[in-house]
């Protein structure tokens, strides 16, 4: 090895220690978090879980805020959005049947990953009460924005308003703005009280109420003539 070659494996070799590190706090921040709430959670709790000390914590993050910005950024943006666009491109049918895939896909994301929805519900219920640092904001409004050029469900539902497999007086955008918004505070809220929900209404699977919904809202926007 050259001089050069051992200083750039040196540094590569740190930068893959700090990635790997960066997300197990990241995981750990998403854990306490959803288990905690953002409000009852500390940095101490997070750097516990991740096996770190707060000195450590605190050169990654400087705030529970921009921790939880950061896992909220990186699930969106490096895990979720990346996955749903690449099977979003395998949409087809009528507009109803695209419509109707894109719910199974949330569905579907739903299921693989409750502990992010568990997540989200937490970080909405939190700054819902407190206004998020500015510049962390901006950039998440920037992170959602950039997201898809035109929204997909949007897309959808006009398809299916032309083409007849849905009804003809829904409004494109608020229908699609209405389902995303009730469909993900529904799977916060079975996320976060599973176990309690299935003793106060006897339900075995909590997580079918996802399912059963996502069939109401099908079959409240399809065409009846169809």
């Amino acid at each position: 090895y050259t001089e050069m070659s051992i200083t750039e494996t040196g540094g590569q070799k740190r930068k893959e220690n700090r990635d790997k590190r960066l997300q197990e706090i990241l995981e750990a921040g998403k854990e306490i978090f959803a288990e905690l709430g953002l409000a009852a959670a500390n940095m101490k709790d997070v750097a516990k879980k991740a096996g770190l000390s707060r000195a450590s914590l605190y050169r990654y993050f400087t705030s529970k805020e921009e921790l939880a910005f950061a896992i909220e950024r990186h699930f969106y943006q490096e895990i979720l959005l990346p996955q749903h666009r690449k099977q979003l491109a395998n949409a087809s049918g009528s507009g109803y049947d695209k419509v109707a895939y894109n719910l199974q896909l949330i569905l579907k994301s739903y299921q693989i990953y409750p502990d992010y929805y568990k997540f989200t519900g937490a970080f909405d219920h939190y700054f819902n009460y407190r206004r998020p640092p500015e510049e962390l904001a901006e950039e998440m409004q920037q992170i959602f924005n950039k997201g898809f050029d035109e929204d997909p469900m949007i897309t959808f539902i006009n398809e299916g308003i032309n083409d007849g497999s849905l009804r003809p007086d829904l409004d494109a955008q608020l229908t699609a703005k209405t389902i995303d918004q009730t469909l993900l505070s529904f799977c916060q809220r079975i996320a976060a009280r599973s176990e309690e929900l299935s003793l106060e209404f006897n339900i075995d699977e909590p997580d079918k109420m996802v399912e059963h919904l996502v069939t109401i809202i099908l079959n409240g926007i399809r065409n009846p003539s169809c």
